[in-house]
């Protein structure tokens, strides 16, 4: 589905930010979701816990009407990590 792929593409982007910087999903604190429509947050929580597995860092999901560009969905991240 088009949405899996965009969660799939989105967290892959987070997920090398982090390993840029020297993290890891591990360090992921806080996650705010806006998902175009409110019909698209079962499956998007579906693919999102398979990304994610066991980690649980806190997490917001925000509906929204239209996302720029056509996206379904867009991810903001915050992640702590130690010098």
């Amino acid at each position: 589905a088009p949405l899996d792929g965009q969660v799939d593409r989105a967290m892959a982007n987070v997920f090398a930010v982090l390993r840029t910087a020297g993290g890891t999903p591990e360090n992921i604190v806080r996650v705010t979701v806006y998902i175009a429509g409110v019909e698209n947050w079962p499956a998007f929580n579906v693919r999102y816990a398979e990304i994610m597995g066991s980690l649980k860092p806190a997490r917001t999901v925000v509906p929204v009407p239209a996302l720029h560009h056509g996206y379904l969905v867009e991810v903001d991240a915050i992640a702590i990590l130690k010098s």
